[in-house]
């Protein structure tokens, strides 16, 4: 229960700032044109190589507390605060 909730809660997390970065890398790609070359500013297999690469490091950064999480008594963490 605990576990899903944290990764629920983090996979929301997830596609917000995917989101958020893909649509500011897109924006920002005409002042980067002018730097990259033999590849096109608007690449989609960068871009979604990016965001599969962006969202695999994060679900395993997330999965690791929320595991541990999981397996921690409640009430014993609630009586150390």
């Amino acid at each position: 229960m605990i576990l899903r909730m944290i990764q629920r809660r983090s996979l929301a997390m997830q596609v917000v700032g995917i989101v958020i970065g893909v649509s500011a890398s897109l924006w920002m790609t005409k002042i980067f044109e002018g730097l990259i070359y033999g590849v096109k500013p608007t690449d989609p297999i960068g871009f979604l190589v990016a965001a599969i690469f962006v969202f695999a490091i994060s679900g395993v950064a997330m999965h690791l507390p929320a595991r541990r999480a999981a397996a921690s008594n409640p009430m014993t963490v609630l009586r150390q605060e």
